[in-house]
């Protein structure tokens, strides 16, 4: 179940950060390599920090080292000479005490770091609550019951859609699945949800941005620009330079 839920979730994480080289090719190459990194993803995928698992250490002084794991509360160490050289030591920290060191990789480690919870009676990092669930209800089949998952996505897309100040969320089942929600957030809300397109919801949003008054974002400052006065025609004036460069090469 270990080796199909690892290769599985590796399969998934290829696709969702649109590593080329096939999968079945990237697995084989280094299983120790390809379950890191599938861990890592996993943390990635839910929206949660790997560093707050696994830490690595790149030719640091042994005071330093040791202040480092002074302030770790439970997470995996990984120490290296150089970035690219394999780890000469792994281990698991657990309040800022080095417990478990010389471990075969972070895979063997992070199933040791459960094994310390489950004797010791710990309680996971809440900074990794759905990593740690995943890894416990579905790649080591411990404590199997209704997993949380439907409730953490509706959980971290209020979350993120919070975050937003201004601009167009698609939501997706899958990353190649057509969108069953284009919506566009004004201030951290959700203002308009069930849109057609993306396209249809750009027009909308330089809608809403003339009704409200509403300032365009700065960081998209030319995209806005183009937008308005070259494919909406509204108060078409000068351009910036930017966008007088992007008209002439039109215009070629």
């Amino acid at each position: 179940m270990t080796n199909f839920c690892s290769f599985s979730l590796f399969s998934v994480i290829c696709c969702t950060c649109g590593i080329a080289k096939p999968v079945q090719l990237l697995y084989q190459d280094d299983i120790d390599a390809a379950r890191e990194l599938a861990i890592k993803g996993l943390c990635i995928y839910l929206n949660e920090d790997p560093k707050d698992l696994i830490q690595e250490y790149v030719d640091m002084e042994e005071d330093l080292l040791q202040s480092a794991i002074e302030k770790t509360t439970m997470g995996i160490v990984v120490i290296k000479d150089t970035a690219d050289n394999e780890a000469h030591d792994v281990g698991i920290v657990l309040e800022g005490v080095a417990v478990l060191q010389d471990l075969d990789s972070v895979t063997f480690a992070t199933s040791m770091l459960f094994g310390l919870i489950y004797a010791l009676n710990l309680q996971c990092p809440t900074k990794l609550r759905f990593t740690f669930e995943i890894l416990q209800k579905r790649i080591m089949e411990l404590d199997v019951g209704e997993l949380s998952i439907k409730d953490m996505e509706e959980d971290l897309l209020q979350s993120a859609i919070e975050k937003t100040t201004m601009g167009i969320f698609v939501i997706k089942d899958t990353a190649d699945n057509e969108a069953h929600d284009v919506g566009i957030v004004l201030e951290g809300v959700a203002v308009l949800q069930d849109l057609d397109s993306v396209t249809f919801a750009t027009s909308m949003l330089f809608g809403l941005i003339y009704a409200l008054n509403l300032q365009c974002p700065t960081k998209l400052r030319f995209t806005f620009e183009i937008l308005q006065k070259r494919i909406m025609e509204l108060d078409v004036g000068e351009l910036s330079i930017k966008a007088q460069n992007l008209k002439s090469k039109l215009h070629q």
